[in-house]
């Protein structure tokens, strides 16, 4: 009987040994050296265990529905996602480039956006890598704001909302920027309960002839008014003469200076700033990665 409950108690152990080693393993993979044998379905990899697997499965559709619009379809244009707890040694910038260039651009998305999110313990990473197109449009300011439109989902822990804004945001930014009309066979963000952070902050401004064409009719309504009013004002002063000059008002001798004095009263000093430019806005900074291909991107401690 011993040597039973022995048996079992020793096939349980090295049972658990070999399931965490197992498991070890998989959360060590290097996604950035090639995750795809074959073109892939999956734009998200979550490697640090992030999401629900409704929430991957939700935020893949949301980036497959992206990826597959017309605009996307003709410009070989995508978006992906990876987090991970292990950068293998890179830098965040390297592994995001290489995750990049061998998941997708090797498969012929030559212009794309790659989203990666480094957690280990207290050393956290958010970081956008830009290829083709995409350092264009996304060049090193606007990446800055994309990062600032979902920072709050990311510090509070709600990646979901986090990454659905990313791809929504991104949308926009593209549709801003080419000036065009996307075709409505993208996803219905609506359905997935995303906030539109993008145009909070980019609200429509109404057209310019509507203010000018207010200013007009307010002026005219305000000159004919003054006129009403001082054409009244002006029928009751006929008692008053008119005269030439204030000679009249005065006693002659009566107004003589016995004594003058400069006086320093006060001092006002106006100072404006010559405003100087950052060099930031509108300049993309590049990059090769480890493959040779030309990247851009930008990321920050969160």
């Amino acid at each position: 009987m011993k040597k039973h409950l022995y048996f079992v108690i020793l096939t349980f152990f090295a049972f658990s040994l070999f399931t965490s080693a197992g498991m070890a393993k998989a959360s060590n993979v290097d996604y950035s050296e090639g995750y795809f044998e074959e073109k892939p379905e999956t734009f998200i990899v979550d490697g640090a265990g992030l999401l629900t697997e409704d929430e991957l499965a939700l935020v893949n559709e949301a980036i497959i529905s992206f990826n597959g619009n017309t605009y996307s379809k003709e410009r070989n244009f995508i978006i992906c996602i990876v987090t991970t707890n292990d950068l293998h040694g890179k830098s965040a910038v390297a592994y995001a480039d290489d995750f990049y260039d061998k998941n997708y651009y090797k498969y012929g998305y030559t212009n794309g956006l790659c989203l990666l999110r480094y957690i280990n313990g207290n050393d956290r990473y958010l970081y956008i890598s830009t290829c083709g197109e995409a350092i264009t449009i996304f060049n090193d300011a606007e990446i800055e704001f994309q990062i600032d439109l979902i920072a709050d989902y990311i510090i509070a822990g709600d990646y979901k909302k986090a990454f659905l804004n990313f791809i929504y945001n991104a949308e926009n930014q593209i549709r801003n920027y080419d000036r065009i009309t996307i075709e409505n066979n993208s996803w219905n963000y609506d359905d997935y309960n995303v906030y539109d952070d993008y145009y909070e902050h980019h609200k429509p401004v109404k057209p310019v002839f509507e203010y000018e064409k207010a200013i007009v009719i307010s002026l005219i309504v305000g000159v004919v008014t003054a006129l009403i009013i001082v054409s009244v004002m002006k029928s009751k002063l006929y008692s008053v003469k008119y005269a030439v000059d204030a000679d009249s008002y005065l006693v002659p001798g009566s107004f003589k200076v016995t004594r003058s004095q400069d006086m320093f009263l006060s001092r006002h000093v106006s100072k404006t700033e010559i405003p100087r430019d950052s060099g930031s806005s509108g300049h993309s900074s590049t990059h090769r990665s480890s493959s040779g291909i030309s990247h851009g991107g930008g990321g920050r401690r969160i």
